[in-house]
C-alpha cells in the first residue's frame, strides 16, 4: 500500500469537512498522509482497526480520532461487503495554536499528538450534533471556528484521559522526515542530504520508506516538489521562476520540464 502527500486546505482555508462513503467492495491501491492536522469521526458501531504510526488499535463504538501533521494512518472498517460512512475534519494547526492555551484544558497538546477518543452511545449522540456544525454552508468563518472549539472543549470534557488512547509515538521517525522534506524542499538536492541529518545508511533509508510508506525517498521527495509547486501555483501570484526556486530548482526550464513530467500540464496551464 502507498502513501501519497495530498494537501486537503488550500489558499487561505483553516478548516474544511468531509463525509467519506466507503464502499468496501473496491480495495483503494493508496493512502493519503496530510501536512496538517486531521479529525476522523466514525460515529457508528462498526467494527474498524486504527493504524498509526504503526501502532494498531481495534474499536466497535463511535471513535474521535485527532492526527497530527504527517502522521501515517489508515482506518480500515473491518466488516467486509458493506458501506461505511465517516467525516473527517482537516485543520491548520495555527487554527487552535492561537487560542489553544485559552480555551482547551492544559493537556490539550498531548491530544493533539495522535490521540483515539472511544465514546458511548450517549456521548456520540451529544457530540455529533456539534461537530456537524462545523463548516455548514450557512456558517461564517467565525461560526465555523466557535463550533470547532465548541467540538473540541466538549470531547475532552466527555472522554477522560484514562479512556483515552496515545497511538503510536509522536516522534516517530518517518513523521519527522515527512515533516523535514515539506519544509525544507528548497534546500534538499537528493535522499543524501537526508541520510547525513538523520545518520542512517541508504540502504536503512529506502528500507524504512517502503516499509511504511510504500514508495522510495526519491519518490517521496518528488511528489513533496510537486505537491507544493502546485500550492503556490494555485495560491499566489508569484513568479514561476520565484516558484522553481523555492521548490528546488536551479532554473526555470528545468522547474518546467519536471512539472509537466509529473503533471502533464505546464506550469502556466495550472495557474489559469
Amino acid at each position: 500500500m502507498k502513501y501519497l502527500l495530498f494537501d486537503r486546505l488550500s489558499g487561505e482555508e483553516t478548516l474544511k469537512v468531509r463525509h467519506n462513503v466507503t464502499d468496501l467492495f473496491v480495495e483503494s491501491d493508496h493512502h493519503d498522509y496530510h501536512p496538517h492536522c486531521e479529525i476522523y469521526y466514525n460515529n457508528s458501531t462498526q467494527a474498524q482497526a486504527y493504524l498509526i504510526n504503526n501502532q494498531l488499535i481495534h474499536g466497535n463504538t463511535p471513535t474521535v480520532v485527532i492526527l497530527s501533521p504527517f502522521a501515517i494512518h489508515n482506518m480500515t472498517p473491518q466488516q467486509k461487503g458493506v458501506t461505511f460512512e465517516s467525516w473527517v475534519l482537516h485543520f491548520r494547526s495555527a487554527t487552535v495554536e492561537r487560542v489553544g492555551d485559552e480555551l482547551l484544558p492544559p493537556d490539550w497538546r498531548v491530544c493533539f499528538s495522535n490521540c483515539v477518543f472511544p465514546l458511548t452511545e450517549e456521548q456520540n449522540r451529544r457530540l455529533f450534533p456539534i461537530f456537524s456544525r462545523i463548516c455548514a454552508p450557512e456558517n461564517s468563518e467565525r461560526e465555523n471556528r466557535a463550533w470547532f472549539f465548541l467540538f473540541l472543549t466538549t470531547l475532552f470534557e466527555m472522554v477522560p484521559a484514562g479512556s483515552r488512547i496515545h497511538a503510536g509515538e509522536s516522534d516517530f521517525f518517518i513523521s519527522n522526515i515527512l515533516s523535514y522534506i515539506y519544509g525544507n524542499i528548497a534546500s534538499i538536492r537528493s535522499t543524501k542530504d537526508l541520510c547525513v541529518r538523520y545518520h542512517c545508511s541508504q540502504s536503512t533509508l529506502d528500507r524504512n520508506f517502503h516499509r511504511y510508506l510504500g514508495l522510495s525517498p526519491h519518490q517521496i521527495i518528488v511528489d513533496c516538489r510537486t505537491a507544493r509547486a502546485i500550492d503556490y501555483l494555485k495560491n499566489t501570484a508569484l513568479p514561476i521562476a520565484r516558484i522553481a526556486e523555492l521548490c528546488g530548482f536551479t532554473t526555470e526550464y528545468y522547474f518546467y520540464v519536471f512539472f509537466k513530467s509529473q503533471t502533464g500540464k505546464t506550469p502556466s496551464q495550472v495557474r489559469k
